[in-house]
């Protein structure tokens, strides 16, 4: 077997599947943050996805889905998205209403106010998030892999269970331990670049 292309298989469902958590996710909690009905209709849902036991839903989506590519990323894209909606309502919730009389006093349209505003402060608690939902990427790639995974280090794991082969077990926690810790330090890095941009900036 192939074990750096299984990583690499496991690695592009997780970055693809966080992107695309990372994209639909500020722009549902956006929606969410900025319409007061929308959010007040929505919050038992957004709680419900946040403290059901994601993982035991996966054999779920897997049958819905196939034991595909797809599948696996869209098991990724459930787990890293409602933390990335989480942390847009915090940011839009910590910007004072001072802060928005201001804008309106500059004349400021729709898209200044979400540019110079709303975005940057919603920036710290983005990132914050990031490194929720990057890790839970990672637990829903491997977890999904091993259960219905042809291809990836979950699945290599799986074969190695199955096999007996106590070295390939091994290699494969401690290569998902490695992504994890690479992927959050990289989070991380980008969270204080943008700390000091931003300080800098001031």
């Amino acid at each position: 077997m192939d074990f750096y292309k299984n990583l690499l298989y496991t690695l592009s469902e997780v970055l693809f599947g966080f992107a695309l958590s990372v994209l639909f996710g500020i722009i549902v909690g956006y929606c969410i943050g900025k319409h007061p009905h929308i959010k007040q209709l929505s919050m038992p849902l957004l709680v419900f996805f946040q403290v059901s036991p994601k993982i035991a839903l996966i054999p779920i989506f897997i049958i819905w889905f196939g034991l595909g590519y797809g599948s696996k990323l869209f098991i990724v894209f459930i787990m890293s998205f409602f933390p990335i909606i989480e942390g847009v309502l915090l940011g839009l919730g910590h910007i004072p209403k001072e802060m928005y009389a201001y804008m309106q006093v500059l004349n400021a349209d729709r898209r200044q106010i979400f540019t110079q505003l709303e975005f940057p402060c919603c920036i710290p608690y983005l990132l914050s998030s990031f490194k929720i939902s990057i890790l839970q990427a990672i637990i829903g790639a491997t977890v999904a892999e091993w259960m219905a995974g042809q291809s990836g280090i979950g699945y290599l794991q799986s074969f190695a269970s199955s096999t007996f082969d106590s070295p390939l077990l091994i290699s494969g926690i401690l290569f998902t331990i490695l992504l994890g810790i690479l992927l959050y330090a990289a989070v991380n890095l980008l969270e204080q670049r943008l700390q000091r941009y931003q300080e800098v900036k001031q």
